[in-house]
């Protein structure tokens, strides 16, 4: 097996002690890393037994659904779903052969759309998607990366735009995180001011971004970048 290269996202990574901050539809939360680990998975639908991305006819699109091995290696329904309340999921998707496009959508919302039409109604797969062009199997790249939190459904759609039959497999570099979150309102602000440094994105991989689901777990609410030092520390708690 080649070696994995991880030049391209080396400096996307987050690390013990960096800060996060991950938008949602309600604004963002605001983490810092604790302790993290980089693995890095195959999916082979062929060997997971998920049957609907093995021999895609040419032009086809197959429906956004979830990555699973129902009778595969791995067994299990979901193969993104975070079960633990403080563990964060940063993944960068490597994808052959390189013409397969990988569309992605959270909370069943299409996510990388345009405001004028969407992929997954308009039926126009010209943009939106990821390919191994972008973000290879193992040479990924910073197309191909989105934040899992936990309770998150991500589901992918796959169109082979090529006149043959195609078979695609993915690989996963999954930087697998514990996190804190931050609950000091003044450090909060300095990050939203760009005073204290913070990594921003989004959940699911667009602006199109699931409603915040923690609440309960994380005990904090999001804030919106344009938040007052008030607003922040109302919804942080300190």
């Amino acid at each position: 097996m080649p070696e994995i290269d991880y030049s391209r996202i080396e400096q996307l990574l987050l690390k013990e002690n960096h800060n996060v901050g991950l938008a949602f539809a309600e604004g963002f939360v605001f983490l810092r890393v604790l302790y993290r680990e980089l693995v890095w998975v195959t999916y082979d639908p062929s060997i997971e037994g998920l049957t609907t991305l093995v021999n895609i006819p040419g032009r086809t699109f197959r429906s956004k659904q979830l990555f699973s091995s129902p009778s595969g290696e791995l067994n299990v329904p979901n193969v993104f779903k975070v079960d633990k309340s403080f563990h964060v999921y940063q993944i960068f998707i490597g994808i052959q052969p390189s013409q397969a496009k990988l569309f992605l959508a959270a909370e069943s919302t299409e996510q990388k759309e345009l405001d004028v039409a969407t992929w997954g109604t308009n039926s126009d797969y010209r943009f939106g998607y990821v390919d191994g062009f972008q973000s290879q199997f193992y040479r990924p790249g910073p197309q191909g990366e989105l934040f899992l939190t936990p309770q998150l459904g991500e589901t992918f759609g796959v169109f082979n735009p090529m006149p043959y039959t195609m078979s695609p497999t993915f690989s996963f570099s999954l930087n697998r995180m514990q996190i804190a979150v931050i609950k000091d309102g003044n450090m909060v602000s300095r990050m939203l001011q760009g005073v204290t440094p913070a990594r921003l994105a989004s959940v699911g991989g667009g602006i199109a971004s699931p409603r915040y689901n923690m609440e309960k777990e994380w005990k904090v609410k999001p804030v919106r970048l344009d938040a007052t030092a008030d607003e922040v520390r109302a919804a942080v708690g300190g």
